[in-house]
């Protein structure tokens, strides 16, 4: 009974050890807690837009934070006629005024 013990202890131990290593290699892979993709991820998109009467625009509007609820926030690098500008976008603050 007693051998039974110790068996089942070492199981336990040997279980928990892949446990933490299962864990590790999750971070290691960037997943969290539940093996799914981590909470922060990186991707760059390039866009170009022509505008006929470009005196008229004076802002745009970011729909990426509704389809997408899970985008944090955006870090947007432009370039107009008026020069360059870097702005930080989130889910409150959506719109880029020229």
């Amino acid at each position: 009974d007693h051998d039974h013990d110790h068996d089942h202890d070492h199981d336990h131990d040997h279980d928990h050890d892949h446990d933490h290593l299962e864990h590790q290699t999750a971070h290691r892979n960037g997943q969290g807690e539940s093996g799914e993709a981590g909470e922060h991820s990186d991707f760059e998109v390039s866009y170009r837009f022509r505008c006929a009467n470009p005196g008229q625009l004076d802002r745009l509007e970011v729909e990426l934070f509704r389809h997408f609820p899970g985008l944090q926030t955006l870090e947007v690098r432009m370039i107009t006629p008026a020069g360059q500008r870097a702005l930080s976008l989130d889910a409150g603050n959506r719109e880029i005024r020229f």
